[in-house]
């Protein structure tokens, strides 16, 4: 929420949140998206210290193994992308079409590379 609501109070210096409802529903999306993301890209961290953590701590890699863990991370990318798409449909304004592309560029690559981490 820091990443999205800060500068978004900042730049239509607002207190009270009282944004329109077109920016309210854009910040929620890109709220959910950057969650999606920032969470997506800290599960391979979890995976490459698996060997290192000891048992008692149940990580998720621990609970749903290293392959599961990255799959679920390459879920949450696929899913963001969607997400994007979704938001751009709804919201052209400030999910423009050059941003759409470049996120489903970056999502593939990021796809890409965690399919090839060990």
């Amino acid at each position: 929420m820091i990443t999205v609501l800060l500068p978004v109070v900042e730049c239509y210096s607002v207190i009270n949140l009282d944004l329109p409802p077109e920016l309210k529903g854009a910040c929620t999306f890109f709220s959910i998206i950057v969650f999606l993301v920032i969470l997506a890209l800290t599960i391979p961290f979890d995976v490459r210290d698996l060997k290192y953590d000891p048992p008692s701590i149940r990580s998720l890699p621990m609970i749903i193994g290293a392959t599961g863990a990255t799959r679920l991370s390459q879920g949450i990318i696929f899913l963001c992308s969607l997400l994007f798409y979704t938001a751009h449909s709804l919201f052209p304004h400030y999910f423009s079409y050059l941003k759409m592309v470049w996120f489903m560029l970056w999502s593939l690559l990021t796809i890409r590379i965690l399919h090839k981490c060990s």
